[in-house]
């Protein structure tokens, strides 16, 4: 696949993830700020795309920020919503005990998908 397509493809994804947040945001549902997290994902490995890296099979927001330079504008707009990494499991699983994690509150919820 080439990599404009592939650019196209988690562009894409990325606002379905968004769009899936904003529903389940509005039903209050922890899932919310895991699709926050795989739209933020996709971003990043379109954004190392453009710049001519492959960020393969790396989840850890963190991670992925760090392979744009400092000075990148999709790293300087999201660098704020590292912290976004841990959703990508924490709101999906029970803990070992069976507890389910709160998740975070609905005003930061509703900012995050904003």
């Amino acid at each position: 696949m080439s990599v404009p397509a592939r650019i196209e493809g988690f562009l894409k994804t990325a606002e379905e993830d968004l769009q899936a947040a904003e529903a389940l945001a509005k039903l209050g549902n922890r899932l919310a700020a895991y699709h926050v997290q795989q739209a933020i994902e996709k971003v990043i490995k379109a954004a190392l795309l453009a710049a001519g890296a492959d960020a393969g099979v790396e989840h850890r927001l963190d991670e992925l920020m760090k392979k744009l330079p400092e000075s990148d504008a999709t790293r300087v707009a999201l660098w704020p919503l590292r912290s976004y990494g841990v959703f990508a499991t924490a709101f999906r699983y029970p803990t070992t005990t069976g507890r389910l994690v709160d998740s975070p509150p609905q005003a930061e919820l509703d900012d995050k998908v904003a």
